[in-house]
């Protein structure tokens, strides 16, 4: 293994100065998962990319599950949508957006994905307006919270640094 292969598996040292970055952009892609589980320790966050998110308890699996159907359930079959399935590696989901986002008939993208500087979201719905793309993010909740702020933020951020014309961000809760 070269030292620049050792470097980029690494995780991030305090001591690393600007000029020798410890991790390439191709060897990092960060989820809004690392960040929600990751924040204030960037070391977390560089395991989370590197190892993925630990096994859940059974009943946070469950509450997951929920909260999947629900974003499943908000997305209807319709003629002019075109759903990205979740089980698609990323960099083909992300094909298949961009194929979706050129296709003028098309008016709602179910499950849409984009990369941006090493981030890597999914996104429940982006719908088209007249100008413009208006992103719909869908929780299974009572009410709205900070973090669905937060999510909404950066999957706008993603969106437009892929490329998007983000006009519009929607949060809307849905209580199971």
């Amino acid at each position: 293994m070269t030292s620049d292969e050792q470097r980029r598996d690494a995780p991030p040292r305090d001591d690393d100065s600007i000029d020798t970055p410890v991790v390439s952009s191709d060897a990092l892609h960060i989820t809004p998962t690392h960040v929600a589980l990751g924040s204030g320790c960037a070391f977390r966050v560089w395991d989370l990319s590197h190892n993925g998110p630990p096994p859940l308890p059974a009943a946070r699996a469950a509450i997951v599950a929920t909260a999947r159907e629900v974003k499943r359930s908000a997305c209807p079959p319709r003629r002019d949508a075109r759903r990205v399935e979740s089980d698609l590696p990323h960099a083909q989901a992300v094909a298949l957006t961009h194929v979706a986002l050129a296709d003028p008939t098309v008016h709602f993208i179910y499950g849409a994905a984009a990369s941006h500087r090493g981030v890597d979201v999914r996104i429940t719905q982006l719908r088209r307006l007249n100008v413009g793309w208006c992103v719909v993010e869908v929780h299974a909740s009572s009410r709205l919270k900070r973090a669905h702020v937060g999510r909404i933020a950066l999957l706008r951020w993603v969106l437009s640094g892929a490329g998007v014309d983000v006009q519009r961000a929607e949060v809307h809760t849905l209580n199971p």
